[in-house]
């Protein structure tokens, strides 16, 4: 399993309504997300580059793909939507 994982504000959002944010401190090393939110251990990432274009996906879901795809090493993807899924796996990203 990655260290890194690289998160989508849904899959936060549903981990915080259940109590299972700590999940992630506990299984990764390092959570990232892009500009979307700060809690301590979770870290916020600047994205610069808008490329690849994903113009069928969310703001969100587009930059959490992103900042997946410039990584040098591995790193898992929590993303929710399916189309997000499958443009991520498609890239032959790790998604969860």
């Amino acid at each position: 399993m990655a260290a890194i994982v690289i998160a989508d504000a849904s899959p936060l959002i549903a981990l915080a309504r259940v109590g299972g944010l700590s999940w992630l401190q506990q299984l990764f090393t390092e959570v990232m997300l892009t500009d979307v939110l700060t809690a301590g251990w979770l870290q916020t990432v600047a994205i610069a580059t808008t490329e690849p274009a994903l113009p069928d996906l969310d703001e969100g879901e587009a930059s959490s793909i992103r900042l997946a795809l410039s990584r040098n090493g591995p790193a898992l993807l929590l993303i929710d939507e399916r189309s997000g899924r499958a443009v991520a796996q498609e890239l032959g990203l790790s998604v969860a």
